[in-house]
């Protein structure tokens, strides 16, 4: 009786509870809104995470209010969040499959700076969106050609089969400009098969439900760009979250 009453409780406070917390007088989503690990449920831990990346893209691209960012797996807005200090006219576009983010970032992100859009994408996956519509050769992203200056995907690739990631890539190179510059994590390794779903042993974490891991052999993923039309500039290992890779790329000459 009493473990049924709290699981009631639950989800009562689940659906009345606000979505959203201030902190440093910016928006950040709640705390049982966020994916990443324990360390992100301290509102200044997030916060410092979200001005981390925003400046990853500043040092490393360069990138000022002048440019047009497509940030891809933008979720609850921390890409966005972290920008909001330094180029809040940014032009800047988050895609996600997931609705319910984008509702949010729409509601506390967009409202107040119109310049940053957000757009949902529902195309299948099995982690994020098993009824969504199945990638193929006919997929294309809601923009024109050249349209990017920069392109971030944190923890996108390290989700997808690398049929998905090859129509992504195809896609990615065809609305980035001549000059354009890609940004992505995964999880990355010499001496394995080019791709290996939740693999056994690895990084001593139980990898079990769909997609939760997808492990890239380098050299293999490091060809599939070049094909694609990119070039990879930077690659540092094993830094990011759960152990996985940073891949600073841009547009092949």
């Amino acid at each position: 009786m009493a473990a049924n009453l709290t699981k009631s409780l639950r989800k009562l406070y689940y659906r009345f509870a606000p979505d959203h917390v201030w902190h440093e007088n910016l928006p950040l989503p709640d705390k049982r809104l966020r994916t990443g690990g324990e360390e992100f449920q301290d509102d200044a831990y997030f916060l410092q995470s979200a001005r981390h990346e925003a400046q990853r893209l500043v040092s490393h691209f360069s990138l000022t209010a002048e440019d047009n960012l497509l940030d891809v797996g933008c979720g609850f807005g921390r890409l966005a969040v972290g920008l909001l200090d330094t180029l809040p006219k940014l032009a800047y576009t988050g895609l996600d499959v997931n609705p319910v983010a984008i509702e949010w970032c729409q509601r506390h992100i967009e409202t107040v700076h119109p310049s940053f859009q957000f757009v949902r994408l529902d195309v299948q996956n099995d982690r994020y969106n098993p009824e969504g519509q199945a990638l193929d050769g006919r997929f294309r992203f809601p923009f024109s050609d050249n349209t990017f200056d920069v392109a971030y995907l944190y923890s996108v690739f390290s989700h997808m089969v690398q049929a998905d990631v090859e129509i992504y890539l195809a896609e990615l190179r065809r609305i980035l400009n001549e000059n354009g510059r890609l940004f992505f994590t995964a999880f990355a390794e010499k001496d394995v098969p080019d791709m290996t779903v939740n693999p056994a042993n690895y990084r001593n974490i139980e990898w079990k439900s769909a997609l939760h891991c997808v492990r890239y052999n380098v050299d293999s993923l490091q060809a599939l760009l070049v094909q694609c039309g990119f070039q990879v500039d930077e690659f540092v290992y094993e830094q990011e979250t759960n152990g996985q890779s940073a891949f600073y790329v841009s547009v092949a000459a």
